[in-house]
């Protein structure tokens, strides 16, 4: 039956009239070649993929909004690249911009990369398959399970750049709020990066082109952070939808900003909104409240950001 719903349903307009995305269909060819996997099991992987792609993107993509309305001078940076990738497309495009461009504005990636290091908390498992180890004084027998928390080495005061001056532990930039650009190395400012020492940041990632060199143009980097940026996990069994994810946080962003004009009601209690620590652990933390908003469809183009007024 399954064989015959695949062979009668051919793709109309890029899309699988029964399946919806060519994806779908793809996967449901490959994995009926597997002899152990009945029509219940083909289901279930299904409702795993689907699971996959909304359950962290979209708190994440709502930390990304939140954090950045906060701070209009970056949020009008970011706008301003997003319109600058934007010629040649029409406002009523869908989207009205060039993917491939905006993911790799720098400002966004770090945007991006700071939301999932401040709001992502994954329990990492692996297990000492080759024998027991000692760790920090800790043995660790073979083939028993450990957990990796990926929020201790986020929140490590010692790896991370957060402003410091010699001698200080804590910079002016803390590690528990949203720094928009802790991610970008700007060529002229040997502090810059996401790592403690910015010289070393500079070093890594300054680009070689004087014409980047004398504008300042930042990049973006997350060079030197192995083990200390891991939202998605890290080695052989790192997300492999990661790529996938970046795309759908950063460009759900940037439309929803190219469209709409969003705006945080009650000025006062902006910093309240805290992340639900009930799902620890589990990946990408969502709100532990709800977050009023003023929203309204942009009449033309993309704008500069709202104002803070009431309606």
């Amino acid at each position: 039956m399954l064989d015959q719903t695949l062979s009668n349903h051919a793709e109309w307009d890029g899309h699988d009239p029964y399946y919806g995305s060519p994806l779908m269909r793809s996967r449901q060819e490959y994995l009926r070649k597997i002899d152990f996997l009945d029509e219940d099991a083909l289901a279930s992987q299904d409702l795993g993929l689907l699971w996959a792609e909304n359950a962290n993107s979209i708190p994440a993509i709502f930390w990304m909004v939140y954090e950045t309305l906060k701070q209009p001078v970056q949020l009008s940076q970011a706008l301003l690249e997003i319109k600058d990738s934007q010629p040649g497309c029409s406002h009523h495009a869908a989207p009205p911009f060039d993917v491939e461009s905006v993911c790799n504005i720098p400002i966004l990636q770090s945007m991006y990369a700071e939301t999932l290091r401040l709001y992502t908390s994954l329990f990492s498992l692996r297990s000492a398959i080759h024998g027991d180890f000692t760790l920090d004084g800790f043995t660790i027998p073979k083939n028993e399970l450990i957990a990796v928390d990926s929020r201790v080495t986020a929140m490590d005061k010692s790896i991370w750049n957060t402003r410091a001056d010699e001698g200080e532990e804590e910079g002016r930039l803390s590690l528990d709020h949203f720094w928009a650009e802790r991610f970008l190395v700007y060529p002229k400012d040997p502090t810059s990066g996401p790592l403690r020492g910015g010289l070393l940041n500079h070093q890594q990632a300054t680009p070689t082109s004087s014409a980047h060199i004398e504008s300042n143009t930042p990049r973006f980097t997350t060079e030197g952070l192995a083990g200390a940026w891991t939202p998605y996990g890290g080695g052989s069994r790192q997300c492999p939808g990661r790529n996938f994810a970046k795309q759908e946080i950063v460009v759900a962003f940037a439309l929803l900003f190219s469209k709409f004009e969003i705006e945080l009601v009650d000025a006062d209690k902006r910093g309240t909104v805290k992340p639900d620590l009930k799902y620890y652990g589990l990946g990408t933390l969502p709100p532990k409240t709800k977050t009023p908003f003023r929203i309204r469809r942009r009449v033309q183009g993309l704008l500069e950001p709202a104002r803070a007024e009431a309606t």
